[in-house]
């Protein structure tokens, strides 16, 4: 019967492009199949030499079958093996039994026979992508086996201890694929006995172990299952876990997501980290949370290579993010590029997709780049962006290479210092609204302002008097920026805005590029109605300064719309523009002493339609420039 197997199944192997003579040669096979199995079920002892009917002829059928065939294949080996395992245990207390030393023989040469003709599919198959979940139960069932072997195991030295099979299938950090793993896991832990001894025999690496296969699960695991819900229930009873997470919330439902959870434990690992006093205690949880996370890129790279399947991407995108904001700290060290942040930055935020004009990148990943780029931007922030230089890079990256790529829509409320729940859609935005709600603290506002300032240095600054490319969109961005500061944070920008939104506002004037004019001067009254709410010496000194540097800039060269420009701010702030008059008088001065022609009454009347808005000092102004001789 079984060389009529052989052979059948060398045929079914050969004609698998055949799709006829295939269901046909499948029949038969299945019956066979069948057969196995009923004799297992059927057979008192297990002592008539079954272990022939599972020869080699397994390891060729199992890789050539289909998703169907595979099935029925696979629940034949699981009926097997439950039936031998179940007679193996209850051999002792058999009455009539044969002699158990030959029942012994017997029963070792099944198991010998599984082991060796359909353990390695089950085995090598598990890593697949397209994997059945049915293949963990399996590895289960081989497992449950070892330990019942455990005994027997020096006279058949190839069969692997049950702690080898648990690390393969759902502790060691490999390339089993997550659904097996979960399942197995799923299996495993309600499993004391299997559990205690794993404990025992790995002592303190057993929680981190467990930890590190729930979290390697969550992450590749897009979709709610089953599997994965019961694991991360099993995993809070755990005491390790419990310990860890229970710090930062008084507890969980049985029915909490794991997405929740995932969170909250990132979460809780970040204010561990927070509370540590020394430099050694975060050494040693830096190490610790590696391991929990394991090479997280190497887990998320088949799917970035993809680019998909697209709910698969939106997820890893989702979990790296907040690893990176709760866990930036942790997961980096300035001048060490083996940690964790830059791998994740450099392939997953900033890949060199990005930088060659020859490759564009898949939607589907700038879709999900879009959706999480704010996580990323808030952990970056919590780094010494400042001093470290390749911290510096990467933000600049970030800011050149999706300032533009992702649309501005606008929210439609307006005002300045405005914390109001807006529709945010521009992931830089996101990310600093988000700052300012959660700690609007010197760190978070050093950081927009930082963020801020490499906006303008991007898309901000005229080259050789040309508008930036996109300059329009740029500021409406500094806009909807400033209804999200205090007007605190507003004045602090002029030193680094008010000059350039003068030079736009300029070169706006003398061009027909209308579509710019609007939206500066929304941006510069912001700035002129945030000083005007809050005066100080130094901000009023900064933007005196500005003033005045902008007239000596451009006076000479073109004064009529530098008037314009100086009257649109005369009416927004009176005082600011009065203080700057003198430098204002002092220019005009110069420029006629340089024509030699005496006094420009052209020039003057410009200057006093600036001054005429100034009030009584703006009139006695005027009437120093229509006096005769010297202006002074």
């Amino acid at each position: 019967m079984y060389f009529v197997f052989c052979v059948t199944h060398r045929e079914f192997s050969q004609r698998a492009d055949d799709t006829s003579q295939r269901h046909q040669i499948w029949a038969l096979l299945n019956s066979y199949l069948d057969g196995v199995q009923e004799v297992f079920e059927r057979s008192t002892y297990l002592n008539l030499s079954e272990d022939q009917l599972i020869g080699d002829g397994f390891l060729s059928l199992l890789p050539v079958c289909k998703e169907y065939e595979l099935q029925a294949a696979l629940t034949s080996i699981q009926t097997v093996l439950v039936r031998h395992r179940s007679m193996n245990k209850r051999a002792v207390s058999l009455d009539g039994a044969p002699n158990q030393a030959m029942l012994q023989v017997q029963h070792k040469a099944i198991a010998a026979a599984l082991w060796k003709n359909t353990f390695p599919f089950i085995k090598t198959h598990s890593t697949s992508q397209t994997a059945p979940v049915q293949l963990a139960d399996l590895a289960f069932h081989f497992t449950l086996l070892a330990v019942s072997m455990s005994g027997v195991r020096e006279s058949m030295p190839s069969i692997p201890s049950f702690t080898t099979l648990v690390q393969y299938f759902g502790l060691q950090d490999n390339q089993v694929n997550a659904s097996i793993c979960c399942q197995y896991m799923y299996n495993i832990l309600p499993n004391q006995t299997i559990v205690e001894r794993l404990r025992k025999e790995l002592g303190a690496e057993f929680s981190k172990l467990i930890i590190h296969a729930w979290f390697r699960c969550a992450l590749l695991t897009c979709k709610p299952t089953e599997s994965m819900q019961e694991f991360t229930r099993m995993l809070l009873k755990m005491p390790e876990f419990a310990k860890l997470i229970h710090r930062s919330v008084d507890s969980f439902d049985d029915d909490t997501s794991t997405k929740v959870v995932l969170i909250q434990f990132l979460k809780s690992i970040a204010d561990e980290f927070q509370n540590l006093q020394t430099f050694q205690e975060r050494g040693q949880l830096r190490g610790i949370v590696q391991q929990y996370l394991g090479d997280v890129v190497k887990y998320v790279n088949p799917v970035l290579k993809l680019a998909g399947p697209t709910d698969s991407l939106n997820w890893m995108y989702f979990v790296c993010g907040y690893i990176v904001k709760y866990l930036a700290k942790m997961i980096y060290v300035q001048g060490k590029p083996q940690f964790l942040l830059p791998a994740i930055l450099d392939s997953m935020v900033v890949p060199h997709i990005l930088f060659n004009p020859n490759k564009t990148m898949p939607p589907s990943q700038l879709n999900a780049i879009r959706e999480t780029l704010h996580l990323f931007l808030e952990g970056i922030s919590k780094l010494d962006y400042k001093r470290d230089p390749y911290i510096q890079r990467r933000l600049k990256d970030i800011i050149t290479q999706y300032f533009y790529r992702f649309p501005m829509r606008l929210s439609s409320t307006a005002g300045i210092s405005a914390n109001v729940g807006c529709n945010i859609k521009h992931p830089f935005l996101t990310a600093l609204q988000s700052l300012h709600d959660s700690n609007n603290s010197d760190s978070t506002r050093n950081f927009r302002h930082f963020i801020l300032e490499l906006i303008c240095t991007s898309h901000l600054i005229l080259k050789s008097s040309q508008l930036p490319p996109k300059l329009d969109s740029a500021l409406l961005f500094v806009k909807e920026l400033y209804q999200r500061m205090t007007v605190q944070e507003i004045v602090s920008t002029i030193p680094l805005l008010l000059g350039t939104m003068l030079d736009i506002l300029l070169v706006a004037e003398t061009t027909s590029v209308g579509s710019v004019k609007k939206p500066a001067i929304a941006v510069l009254q912001s700035m002129l109605e945030a000083y005007r709410l809050t005066p100080n010496t130094i901000s009023k000194e900064k933007a005196e300064s500005a003033i005045r540097v902008f007239i000596v800039k451009h006076f000479r060269s073109g004064y009529i719309p530098v008037l314009h420009v100086l009257a649109a701010m005369a009416v927004m702030h009176r005082d600011l523009i009065l203080s700057c008059v003198p430098k204002l008088l002092d220019e005009v001065n110069q420029v006629e002493l340089k024509r030699g022609v005496g006094r420009d009454r052209n020039l003057r009347h410009a200057v006093m339609d600036v001054l005429k808005h100034l009030g009584e000092e703006g009139r006695q102004y005027s009437a120093q420039l229509t006096e005769e001789g010297s202006l002074f």
